[in-house]
């Protein structure tokens, strides 16, 4: 998977409850009070003349013009009482932007480190306006970021194609080596497959409905599964575990590839894998052996394990570099010829003298 497209509200961030936000700011700066619920009528209605005129928000003068005319519509909003007394609208506006502050879920930045990590490009598209970039900069994720595209930038929202198109580019990635992952139904799943890209729905604490076909998920952290059975393709049976394939620690690091397998197979025993790791020394340098019950799963194009870095760190060298399938004696890896003639005949392994093998 060489690129993943993310939606921002409500995939990588939350808006903080704002209405006690609001209450408060009106209470400091002008000295009127409000409730919450007079607070929170307010703001829905801000919220909804921001979301038909955030793509006015396309540079730092047109964002200002457009912050103004939020506030407008915030303060129209409040009772005539209170509504009388904010005549200063640049103070209206400062009240209400320190009344809209941003956080990041605490999945999102181990999720995105995990698939950096594994080479996975990363790039944001959302229907915002340019100040997306300075939220996902302070709350920390913008480091962690290849891109960030906003619909005001682009000059088109979700779902439509061309945005997806923008942000591919940007990924320089096609549609086909992509995923999108977002919490909109209409926005983020059907704009993703208008652009030929397969989506992920994001359901954060199972909110909101499955969408038939898609991958579901309710956290960041579920993300790296669907990654990796879509790169290291279908599971497999140890007898088929081809050298040299990427071996990934629970963390989603590339910690080695595979050496060879150590089995039984007359007894179908999985003992577990000799891995080739970049560094080492003695005679089996670079070399480690990780048990069967330390393996997640296998798969064609990845073996996934169930440690994480620490511990593939201190795994032990294997022990007179246990061939592949060594049976009962010591010998030399089988050729997979000579190991699918045994499986076709039903020839036991085990009676082969592995010393003629080449």
């Amino acid at each position: 998977m060489k690129a993943i497209l993310l939606d921002a509200l409500g995939t990588l961030v939350e808006l903080e409850p704002p209405a006690p936000r609001l209450k408060a700011e009106l209470a400091d700066r002008f000295g009127v009070g409000v409730s919450e619920a007079e607070a929170a009528r307010a703001i829905a209605a801000e919220i909804h003349y921001y979301r038909a005129h955030l793509d006015e928000g396309r540079d730092p003068d047109s964002l200002a013009a457009l912050r103004r005319r939020c506030a407008e519509t915030m303060r129209t909003a409040l009772p005539p009482s209170v509504r009388a007394r904010l005549v200063d609208l640049e103070a209206v506006t400062e009240a209400l932007l320190a009344s809209l502050r941003f956080r990041s879920y605490d999945d999102v930045a181990p999720g995105l480190t995990a698939l950096r990590d594994r080479g996975t490009r990363l790039v944001v598209v959302s229907n915002w306006d340019v100040s997306l970039h300075l939220v996902l900069e302070g709350v920390g994720l913008a480091p962690l970021l290849d891109g960030i595209l906003t619909s005001a930038e682009a000059g088109a929202r979700k779902p439509e194609p061309a945005i997806f198109e923008l942000a591919l580019t940007m990924a320089a990635a096609r549609a086909a080596d992509a995923l999108h992952v977002g919490d909109s139904a209409e926005e983020d799943v059907a704009g993703a497959l208008g652009a030929g890209i397969e989506p992920v729905l994001v359901r954060r604490d199972r909110a909101g409905s499955a969408v038939e076909g898609v991958r579901t998920i309710s956290s960041l952290a579920e993300l790296m599964d669907i990654v990796s059975s879509m790169d290291e393709g279908a599971p497999i049976a140890y007898q088929v575990l081809d050298d040299g394939v990427p071996v990934y620690s629970s963390d989603g690091q590339l910690v080695g590839t595979v050496d060879h397998v150590v089995a039984a197979p007359a007894q179908d025993i999985f003992h577990g894998i000799v891995m080739r790791i970049s560094s080492g020394e003695g005679p089996s340098a670079g070399q480690r052996f990780v048990a069967a019950d330390q393996i997640a799963s296998l798969h064609e194009r990845g073996v996934d394990l169930a440690i994480d870095d620490a511990t593939v760190a201190v795994l032990p060298e294997p022990h007179g570099a246990a061939p592949a399938r060594r049976i009962l004696e010591p010998g030399v890896k089988p050729s997979r010829w000579k190991h699918l003639v045994d499986m076709l005949t039903g020839a036991s392994p085990g009676s082969r003298d592995w010393t003629d093998e080449n």
